[in-house]
């Protein structure tokens, strides 16, 4: 017998084996499950792009070092699941599909700690790799050759990208000037050439820049090259290494007669932040001047050349005048009466002001969101003529305008002495197809106008949130709908598609407080392919006129709305008051203050449960109206006095039946005995 139990297992150690099993297959379970989940990054997940600025500017040839981070849905900074393949971009273009088409590739792995160059000849450049697993940051170094915006772009499958600025500085374009504005022919203007940095200020040269400088009567600078013979080209590469082996400084450029161009070549001396030459033209007309260089943002501006007045051919009268080397009076000439006299020479008519004509500063035939401009004076000949007076000018756009469009200058005039106006730009955050008109103000010259389309990029400016319904409950239950969307100046829908963000628009909502948001998050990630999206914010505190401030996390842009939640004490009050009307009713003539009671407290109770969700109903079908009838009596007064008349209803019935119940077990008691 003590064998055999002996030999019998024992209950509590199998249970605890069969319980060791358990958990050890929960435990691998789960295990599995993380590995088969860290496989995709959650909905929402995103990258963060953050460049280490302590100065908030880079320079030329520095390495910034730039962090990139991997955040979860909420924006904490959490380890990447798995490998990530990652794309960064470094582009001083705005449109990152144009980037990627014009960019030099690279593949490193890993990319911590590896670096992007952008050279002085490159608009982009793009490294790809691997964002290892289990890291939450990592750093790359960007160096850039060319100053200006550098935009640097982290993306990868399945992730929200981001991006970040990083001001480089150091010359990003250039500019010309001549003085003076305009030049009679055969007279020369001086040219003044200086390289600007991102922000448009003038800034030394920190290399030598080999610079080609164009005059030209066509009328675009792409038309220069088309006009250019191969015997030409080949003759100014020819020469171009001893060209640019000179510095531009006191050169001239000279548009000898028909000749329709002329360049020269010249080296801008590092360490120089202007170089300055000679332009002469012997043709009349508009010239239009153009300075390019490697990296740098060409320029443009169109200077007047005006008729000289012819000379009058009638000799001065010289009758007091000595001869030089006689020392005699000069006698005029007898003539002789069977001589026929010889008419005078006709006064010479000084050319008249005809018509004003508006010429662009753009090197592009692409406006963007600036167009820059001269009004020119010109004669019956439609060449530039000085004006004798002063000539105001008024500028304004003819029909329908849309966006904001706005003159640098409102009031502007052709000097005396001038063939054209000052500079001016007309600005543009829309991109509509806009007339200027140039109208002088002095009699018998007409007026100009040119047909403008705007192009700026489609970039959203301001995020629109609207809510629906602006006032709400505060029951923690009711929720107002808080609507986003993306718009521009033109008040144009943004997708985030247009504006190369990846995967989609995120979105973050800050706010005082008392706020919560649907799955406790305050982000709302709208899809690349979508204008908007939805957000629910509930409440179950009363708030009044709260501001949500929504901000786009990659641009920045941001939108306010708000919002308000509040208490209905007018629906408790009418269920409280529902609960008494029966007991007001059965009381009379004398008052039952214990029913009065029970009453107010059932309509309480009900409204409360109502309130807060306790007792809920399906939908109800009323037409083409769906009501929840439980949650009317929260809204409306009369609702909730019929609630507070239910409660008070129920809960006399629980009181009568508990006394009915009470009473048959005292008699079956008494019958028993």
């Amino acid at each position: 017998m003590d064998l055999q139990t002996a030999a019998q297992p024992n209950p509590t150690t199998a249970n605890k084996g069969r319980f060791q099993q358990l958990a050890i297959a929960l435990l691998m379970l789960l295990s599995l499950t993380t590995v088969v989940g860290a496989q995709a990054p959650a909905q929402g997940s995103r990258l963060f792009v953050a460049p280490l600025l302590p100065g908030g500017v880079a320079s030329i040839n520095q390495g910034t070092s730039v962090e990139i981070k991997f955040l979860d849905p909420r924006g904490y900074q959490t380890p990447a699941p798995a490998n990530i393949k990652l794309t960064l971009t470094a582009t001083v273009l705005n449109d990152l599909n144009a980037a990627k088409r014009v960019a030099q590739w690279q593949t490193k792995s890993p990319l911590d700690r590896s670096g992007i160059l952008l050279d002085k000849t490159s608009e982009a450049a793009v490294v790809q790799g691997e964002f290892p697993a289990g890291a939450s940051n990592i750093w790359i170094s960007v160096k850039s050759e060319r100053g200006g915006v550098v935009r640097v772009f982290a993306e990868a499958e399945g992730l929200i990208s981001g991006n970040a600025a990083i001001n480089v500085q150091g010359p990003s374009r250039l500019a010309i000037a001549t003085t003076p504005t305009s030049i009679s022919r055969s007279s020369s203007a001086k040219v003044e050439i200086s390289l600007l940095d991102f922000r448009g200020a003038k800034v030394k040269a920190d290399a030598d820049y080999q610079l080609t400088v164009t005059a030209t009567l066509l009328g675009s600078f792409s038309e220069v090259t088309q006009a250019m013979s191969a015997t030409a080209v080949q003759q100014t590469n020819r020469y171009k290494a001893l060209l640019y082996s000179r510095s531009l400084e006191g050169q001239t450029l000279m548009l000898a007669r028909n000749q329709q161009w002329a360049n020269v070549t010249g080296k801008f001396p590092k360490d120089k932040d202007k170089v300055t030459l000679t332009f002469r033209s012997y043709v009349p007309g508009t010239v239009r001047l153009y300075v390019e260089a490697a990296g740098l943002v060409t320029a443009g501006l169109p200077v007047a050349v005006a008729v000289n007045l012819p000379e009058s051919s009638a000799e001065p009268p010289a009758n007091d005048a000595l001869d030089f080397f006689s020392f005699a009076p000069k006698v005029p000439k007898l003539i002789p009466a069977w001589q026929p006299a010889v008419p005078a020479p006709a006064p010479v008519e000084t050319p008249k002001p005809s018509r004003l004509k508006i010429e662009g500063y753009n090197v592009n035939e692409v406006i963007r969101d600036s167009y820059r401009f001269k009004v020119f004076l010109l004669d019956q000949n439609d060449l530039p003529i000085k004006a004798a007076e002063e000539v105001p000018l008024k500028l304004s756009f003819g029909g329908s305008v849309k966006g904001k469009v706005e003159f640098t200058q409102p009031s502007v005039s052709i000097p005396a002495g001038s063939s054209s106006s000052p500079p001016v730009e007309l600005k543009s955050s829309c991109h509509p197809n806009i007339n200027l008109i140039a109208t002088s103000q002095v009699p018998g010259i007409a007026a100009d106008n040119l047909e403008l389309n705007f192009n700026p990029p489609r970039r959203a400016t301001r995020l629109g949130l609207i809510t629906s319904p602006g006032r709400q409950i505060a029951s923690g239950l009711n929720a107002i709908s808080l609507s986003v969307t993306a718009f521009n100046d033109c008040g144009d829908v943004i997708t985030a598609q247009e504006e190369n963000l990846g995967a989609g628009r995120s979105v973050f909502f800050t706010y005082d407080r008392y706020l919560n948001f649907d799955k406790d998050d305050p982000t709302l990630f709208i899809p690349a392919d979508k204008a908007s999206d939805v957000k629910k914010v509930f409440s179950s505190h009363s708030v009044e006129q709260m501001e949500i401030t929504g901000t786009d996390q990659i641009s920045q842009v941001q939108g306010k709305a708000p919002v308000t939640f509040y208490f209905p004490w007018r629906e408790l009050f009418s269920a409280m008051l529902g609960g008494l009307i029966w007991p007001l009713i059965a009381a009379l003539p004398k008052f039952d203050v214990k029913g009065l009671v029970r009453g107010g407290f059932s309509g309480i109770v009900m409204f409360g449960l109502a309130l807060f969700g306790a007792i809920v109903t399906e939908q109800a079908k009323l037409g083409e109206l769906t009501v929840n009838l439980l949650r009317l009596p929260v809204s409306s007064w009369f609702p909730a006095a019929i609630m507070g008349f239910i409660g008070y209803s129920m809960l006399e019935g629980a009181l009568a039946l508990k006394a009915v119940l009470k009473k048959s077990v005292i008699g079956k008691n008494e019958s028993e005995a």
